[in-house]
């Protein structure tokens, strides 16, 4: 018996440490510019206060984006993103004093954008188009406060990241 709990223990022990050596490498980078960012169908609210200015939300995206890149794309890989429209969950209620955001299932979080994957050398590794939605933000579930700033975002961002930081090769190019 104490020689199957032993064979049990290493068989776990080198599947650990299997997906240990196969889990996604960061520390890639990431740029971001935007198409018309005043034209977004829903990204500053109305009415906004200061703090919430349309530079102020890209900053606010870009930290997002920026520590998305460095959990999940290998190192000296460069992802630039070029932002067409972003339609953020919810809407705002036109009727509190101060800005509030109604979010259902009914009014998705929706992000538009082109990306561009670059290796050290500035070789193209993948490139394309994808809108994200997000019907029901996972954080809205839970009773405690979110540690994001944009919660829906980085939502919809980390699997996207995860994934494209999955197909990109693990030793960089030195150019």
């Amino acid at each position: 018996m104490k020689l199957l709990h032993v064979i049990s223990g290493l068989l776990l022990a080198l599947v650990l440490a299997g997906c240990a050596s196969t889990a996604p490498k960061g520390g890639g980078t990431v740029t971001v510019k935007w198409e018309e960012p005043a034209n977004f169908t829903d990204f500053v609210p109305p009415r906004a206060e200061a703090s919430y200015s349309l530079i102020a939300e890209q900053r606010r995206l870009e930290n997002e984006l920026i520590d998305l890149a460095d959990a999940y794309i290998p190192e000296g890989c460069n992802v630039r993103l070029t932002f067409r429209d972003i339609d953020r969950a919810g809407w705002i209620d036109p009727l509190a004093r101060r800005p509030v955001r109604v979010v259902t299932d009914q009014w998705p979080a929706r992000v538009e954008f082109d990306y561009r994957v670059t290796d050290a050398t500035g070789e193209a590794l993948r490139s394309g188009s994808e809108t994200l939605r997000l019907a029901f933000p996972q954080y809205l579930r839970s009773r405690t406060e979110p540690e994001s700033e944009m919660p829906d975002i980085r939502e919809m961002f980390a699997p996207w990241f995860r994934q494209l930081g999955r197909q990109l090769p693990r030793e960089p190019k030195h150019g």
